[in-house]
């Protein structure tokens, strides 16, 4: 929708675009709270080709990479914490009711719980964490949409499913250089629209 304004699109058909957008979310945070599935039987990796790879490693200024260049995980990855990584993934089937199709893209965030203990961060952390993003509906918010715990009874790995932000991090467009003052601006509006929303949530 942000980038809609600044085009073709009246302010009307922005925020009529965000509520279809916000209501089909509603749709899938509902499906994936229902569902009996497996993460694996619903999410597969969506890596980037070689050539998107080197590309965005060259940017981050890692160009001695080469040697991961055939590992699908490596070149799904789109960050890494110490107890968890962020992946680039994409639907293995339709969600009808959420209009999601095979192929649509996510972002997974996975903790790891042997990880997790070395820095005392618990279970009941991760599902905390997941009630208070889950609840948050803001279009400059990333949306959470279901926390899949694997194996269901005694967890070791913790997936939370999440929105894609496709246009990359705040941190890659700083590490570009001098930025356009208007689209400064513009993000910092979103970023203070965001963090004001969240104080009204408690959070």
């Amino acid at each position: 929708p942000e980038a809609a304004k600044a085009s073709k699109y009246s302010d009307a058909e922005v925020e009529e675009l965000h509520e279809l957008k916000q209501r089909l979310e509603d749709q899938l945070q509902r499906a994936l709270a229902k569902t009996s599935n497996t993460f694996d039987s619903m999410f597969e990796r969506a890596p980037l080709s070689v050539a998107e790879w080197k590309t965005r490693r060259a940017q981050l200024g890692d160009d001695d990479s080469e040697e991961d260049e055939d590992d699908e995980q490596e070149r799904s990855i789109l960050g890494e914490g110490t107890f968890a990584s962020t992946y680039r993934m994409k639907a293995k089937q339709a969600i009808e009711s959420a209009g999601v199709k095979p192929g649509d893209l996510f972002a997974v965030k996975t903790l790891e719980r042997k990880k997790m203990k070395k820095v005392s961060f618990t279970p009941e952390m991760v599902e905390n964490e997941v009630r208070v993003l889950s609840r948050l509906r803001h279009r400059n918010i990333i949306r959470c949409y279901h926390l899949f715990k694997q194996p269901e009874d005694k967890p070791k790995l913790f997936h939370l499913v999440m929105e894609i932000a496709l246009g990359g991090s705040l941190k890659s467009r700083v590490e570009q250089g001098p930025q356009d003052p208007v689209k400064v601006l513009r993000w910092t509006r979103q970023m203070a629209s965001a963090l004001s929303y969240m104080h009204s949530q408690r959070v």
